[in-house]
């Protein structure tokens, strides 16, 4: 069972996975909301900051589109969607090529997708002259004591009633999360011909941090490859370690 404040935590854990100092620069992640009654993914986005992204979507009265209309069917039975993050990427690399992969690829698996455009089409990255800038200009400002009160009163009146928490108790009985199996499966971009070629090249001095942004994956998808405990997607079987 995925509650509101599951998925919130399992947001938490994986950005705390990710590098908060990157040498490229801030983190631009494609994310998927997904229905909590039945695991599906119907959203897939672009963000900066996916917490307070999540909080948008959530508020969000929408304007009549399919993504507004079923997050306002969630809210009306005491459910929000969560969030989880299909793909990083830091600095300037370009996120629009990734958010129009994602959402085609969910497309072709069948994904009941809300998304009305293909994506990428959100507006360019400031030049970082104008980043600058702006992090000088909003440096050192907090909340007035009196907004934190409020906003704090908010959060509070926006809690569920016990009639709820049993309603969506009840609902979740017994689920079981079926998303996972298919974000793995796109996320697995490695060959066994590249599987390969990596373990060759770690044995000649490669480094696994070198080899992850050749291949565009994760340090972590590389160390898997250098210790013999990465699974090639569709043959079932782990290869041994180089």
């Amino acid at each position: 069972m995925i509650t509101p404040d599951d998925g919130r935590r399992l947001l938490s854990a994986r950005l705390a996975m990710l590098p908060k100092d990157h040498p490229l620069g801030e983190a631009r992640h494609i994310y998927a909301l997904v229905d909590p009654r039945n695991d599906e993914i119907r959203y897939i986005g672009k963000t900066v900051r996916p917490h307070q992204r999540l909080r948008d979507h959530i508020n969000d009265r929408g304007h009549g589109n399919h993504k507004s209309h079923w997050i306002a069917d969630l809210r009306s039975q005491g459910l929000e969607p969560y969030m989880v993050l299909l793909e990083t990427s830091f600095g300037q690399a370009p996120w629009q090529e990734a958010e129009r992969h994602w959402i085609a690829r969910g497309k072709e698996l069948g994904w009941r997708l809300t998304n009305s455009r293909p994506g990428g089409d959100g507006p360019p990255p400031l030049p970082p002259e104008t980043r600058e800038r702006m992090a000088k200009a909003w440096a050192g400002r907090k909340h007035r004591p009196d907004s934190l009160a409020k906003m704090a009163a908010a959060s509070r009146g926006r809690r569920h009633s016990a009639e709820s928490k049993a309603r969506r108790s009840e609902m979740f009985r017994g689920r079981k999360i079926t998303w996972i199996g298919k974000i793995s499966e796109v996320l697995r971009k490695l060959s066994a011909d590249d599987i390969v070629t990596i373990r060759a090249r770690l044995a000649a001095g490669d480094s696994v941090g070198s080899l992850a942004a050749e291949y565009g994956v994760h340090r972590t998808t590389m160390s898997k490859v250098k210790m013999g405990t990465y699974e090639v997607f569709g043959q079932g079987s782990k290869g041994g370690a180089a």
